[in-house]
């Protein structure tokens, strides 16, 4: 892995401190904000890190590495249900944002859209809440259903919400500050988040392991809520829109293509977002994995669940405070090579743990600090493709991006099928050479901001 070195490393921390600071003088593809939305740079950056900060609050209440596959266990446990946990998750993150896409380009203003998704956001956590409230002690047969089908509403509805973020942050945000606002978002949310999550999910999953899931999910909806409400506080000027201009909404699909075979630097990257998705198939198997070779009652299983989730948040927020400047002093390029090669030791320190489990079962929290990296690994992986795209052009890029994450995970419920069969072994090992192939593959990456524009 390449090393950072430390002159790079002092001025990234520079930037932590002052996030309004000049932006470093590196080139890329985007062109520089109006003179109008940069005089309001600062007050959408501050909007858009609060944004980011209640919805991450909100996560950690239905983390999907621990919480998700908990509950899905607890209605009906079984690996291919669980596998069908990512496929579902980047399905919804993918297929809707890509039809989307079009609509979303011809808006004047993209605010009122992330708000609108934001808020629906909320819904589907607000009729979990509800249903488990009705059936806390014993639940039905067609439970599991309605929770996929709700599962796959919100990934949608998520879907949505990070295509329009994405593009209002290619709009309103300069591209040199992007990684100060990853810094910024994940660390300023990952201390609340941590600090709600030892507060009250203790209590909730020791002492009422039905309720401590209605709890959550009424908590993770209202945060979302008012992440929702605050996109109304941004300051966005209404673009131009060519009615002329043909949209092949009808065929959103010929937008990928299009990227894939005229752009080269966007086909590089594509093998990579797919290889990315291999972290995400794995996602929902490191809480079943121990559950089933430590020797854990439910009491003392439950609190594990509570000290993963801070672990995990812990790590998003303490590594973005290293990979958010770098990316923004020395490329996307290098932080995602960096996210690759550490996120490769998950599955292997998972699978040592079980090996060990005398030290395992008191360090087994170690294997979810790697997996904190995952979201901050996603957002790279969108703003790497804001670079490489012009700014009119980001809601099919990002669009087209989701996609890339989300085909690999029609194979999600086969690896769940496979990890029942084969055991959890031959997977994660699989998995982590897959992981450090992708990690190789930034080598071939295009740099845009050290290519001259145009």
């Amino acid at each position: 892995m390449p090393a950072v070195p430390s002159e790079q490393s002092e001025e990234a921390l520079a930037s932590i401190s002052s996030p309004f600071d000049e932006d470093p003088p590196l080139r890329s593809k985007t062109p520089p904000l109006s003179p109008e939305i940069l005089q309001h740079q600062k007050q959408n950056f501050i909007i858009l890190s609060l944004y980011q900060i209640f919805l991450r609050i909100g996560r950690v209440f239905k983390t999907d590495s621990v919480i998700m596959p908990a509950f899905l266990d607890f209605v009906m446990p079984a690996g291919w249900l669980r596998g069908c946990l990512p496929m579902l998750n980047r399905f919804g993150q993918s297929v809707p944002p890509l039809l989307f896409s079009g609509y979303l380009k011809r808006l004047p203003r993209k605010r009122n859209a992330l708000m609108f998704t934001t808020l629906g956001m909320a819904i589907p956590f607000y009729l979990l809440g509800i249903l488990v409230l009705i059936y806390s002690k014993t639940s039905p047969g067609w439970m599991s259903l309605v929770f996929l089908i709700l599962y796959t509403v919100f990934f949608s509805l998520t879907g949505l919400s990070q295509l329009c973020y994405g593009t209002v942050q290619g709009k309103l945000v300069q591209t040199t500050r992007y990684g100060r606002l990853v810094t910024f978002s994940t660390l300023g949310g990952a201390i609340p988040a941590v600090l709600a999550a030892w507060w009250l999910m203790p209590g909730w999953l020791t002492t009422h392991p039905g309720l401590a899931f209605e709890n959550l999910f009424f908590w993770t909806a209202t945060l979302f809520l008012v992440s929702g409400l605050l996109a109304l506080f941004l300051f966005e000027p209404a673009q131009e829109v060519n009615e002329e201009e043909e949209e092949e909404i009808e065929k959103p699909w010929s937008e990928v293509w299009r990227l894939a075979r005229f752009d080269k630097s966007f086909r590089k990257f594509i093998p990579l977002a797919m290889i990315y998705s291999s972290i995400i198939i794995l996602f929902p198997h490191y809480q079943a994995l121990g559950h089933e070779r430590f020797t854990w009652d439910d009491a003392f299983f439950s609190e594990q669940l509570m000290i993963w989730v801070v672990v995990q948040n812990l790590s998003a927020g303490l590594v973005s405070v290293f990979i958010g400047p770098l990316g923004d002093r020395r490329g996307n390029r290098l932080a995602l090579r960096m996210i690759f090669f550490l996120a490769m030791l998950g599955p292997l320190l998972a699978l040592y743990w079980v090996q060990h489990p005398q030290t395992g079962e008191g360090l087994y929290w170690t294997v979810f600090a790697i997996l904190g990296l995952t979201p901050v690994g996603v957002r790279l992986l969108y703003n790497y493709t804001l670079e490489i795209g012009p700014a009119e052009e980001h809601p099919h890029y990002l669009s087209a991006t989701g996609l890339c994450l989300a085909v690999p995970l029609g194979f999600s419920p086969i690896v769940g099928l496979l990890i029942d069969a084969l055991g959890f072994e031959i997977i994660f090992l699989c998995g982590s050479a897959l992981i450090g192939g992708g990690g190789f593959l930034t080598f071939r990456l295009d740099d845009p901001r050290r290519e001259s524009p145009g």
